[in-house]
């Protein structure tokens, strides 16, 4: 009947946390054991042949995992960073509008530090500069069009304007000087004319300006023209509503700040007269619309309930005995 031996040592779970270099060490030692043993039992010398090979594979195979652990950890990190940024990116463009946003900011920016000033009453243009040296300008990209996929979407116009609006504040410091005076600038009204629409990829340009103004607000036309042609395919008229300020020494002391002339501005000089435009007959008409319109709302409004006074008690009767 033959007997089976089993070392201790050899199926030992700890040599699965030993380096190769201990390992061999490990073998080593259970080899000289196997053979001081094998004097007094010469069949463990045959059976420790025969499980050594079985120890150094398990040794082997322990390896191999461990290293394929460590491989795969940095694997998964980097999924999971890519995975965290591209569910972060998701839930901003779900929240806001980050193309907006973005546009803006840089639209801002270029006006503020990289465009040059000029007079609160000279026209503007949103790259302008650009558009002098033949490269592309305002475009009507897939994001613009209409369901039809034929035209510019007509809410697209007017959003439009937020930039050009912002490229005007700052490059005339009307919005600094609003703020410095008041406590900021909304939009009361505005109107537009479509004459001609924006097939999608082409090229345009918004041109702005102030055109008249009151006490507490001011009047400002943009155009979208196109420079292949110089066609103005739509014209937009803004009413911009001033809070806490007046919109009369919002302009004086933008126009006696500088002077128009050729387009740049010379400090300390004035020689344009602190004088207001006249009205447009289009604004005046447009204001009579708006008149009639808010007169045609106060009249649908419910009336709002007036307190009713107490009524007084009645006269109690007084009577008399004799």
């Amino acid at each position: 009947m033959s007997t089976t031996f089993n070392h201790p040592a050899i199926k030992s779970p700890d040599l699965l946390l030993y380096s190769p270099f201990q390992a061999t060490e490990q073998r080593t030692i259970l080899h000289e054991e196997s053979l001081t043993f094998s004097l007094y039992n010469p069949q463990a010398l045959r059976i420790s042949k025969f499980e050594e090979p079985e120890a150094r594979q398990r040794i082997k195979e322990a390896n191999e995992q461990k290293g394929n652990k460590e491989t795969v950890r940095p694997v998964m990190i980097t999924c999971w960073v890519l995975v965290g940024a591209l569910g972060a990116m998701v839930l901003l463009h779900a929240l806001f509008e980050v193309h907006y946003f973005l546009r803006m900011i840089i639209t801002v920016f270029l006006a503020r530090f990289c465009r040059k000033r000029v007079h609160i009453l000279d026209e503007t243009s949103v790259y302008a500069q650009l558009i002098a040296k033949q490269t592309p300008t305002g475009l009507c990209t897939t994001t613009d069009i209409d369901w039809l996929l034929y035209h510019m979407n007509n809410a697209r116009y007017l959003r439009e304007l937020d930039f050009a609006r912002a490229d005007f504040y700052e490059r005339t410091n009307l919005y600094r000087e609003i703020c410095s005076q008041g406590s900021g600038v909304v939009q009361g009204a505005s109107t537009i004319r479509y004459r001609r629409f924006l097939k999608p990829l082409s090229i345009f340009k918004i041109t702005s300006k102030i055109i008249y103004w009151d006490e507490k607000t001011i009047f400002m036309e943009h155009r979208f023209v196109t420079p292949s042609d110089g066609f103005v395919r739509a014209i937009a008229i803004c009413r911009q509503r001033l809070l806490d300020c007046s919109a009369e020494a919002v302009m004086g002391v933008l126009i006696d700040r500088g002077v128009k002339q050729n387009g740049s501005v010379e400090a300390g000089v004035t020689q344009v007269p602190h004088v207001r435009p006249e009205m447009p007959l289009e604004v005046a008409r447009w204001l009579e619309c708006n008149d009639i319109s808010s007169a045609n709302l106060r009249q649908q409004a419910p009336a709002a309930p007036q307190p009713q006074s107490p009524v007084p008690p009645p006269p109690q009767a007084v009577s008399t005995h004799c």
